[in-house]
């Protein structure tokens, strides 16, 4: 994603949340990338996806917050206002 290779962060993310679909981070960025793609609504989708799992996982939203730095924008507007 931070690459700018979107096909292929879209093939290498959708197999993470395959492998860990508690992964929230995964879910977060396959927003991001199916965002960028024009995919808005699935974008929103995997938003709530990656909000759920970290909701009920262990990492602190600061750390979660710093990972998603790179996403900016309006993907980022829309990921923020579902982590709210």
């Amino acid at each position: 994603y931070r690459a700018g290779r979107i096909g292929d962060a879209a093939a290498r993310l959708d197999a993470a949340v395959k492998a860990d679909p508690t992964n929230a981070l995964a879910w977060y960025y396959l927003g991001a990338v199916q965002w960028s793609l024009g995919k808005t609504d699935a974008a929103r989708d995997n938003f709530r996806q990656g909000a759920a799992h970290e909701a009920a996982g262990t990492a602190s939203g600061r750390t979660i917050s710093d990972a998603l730095a790179p996403i900016q924008g309006p993907a980022r507007a829309a990921l923020d206002a579902v982590r709210r």
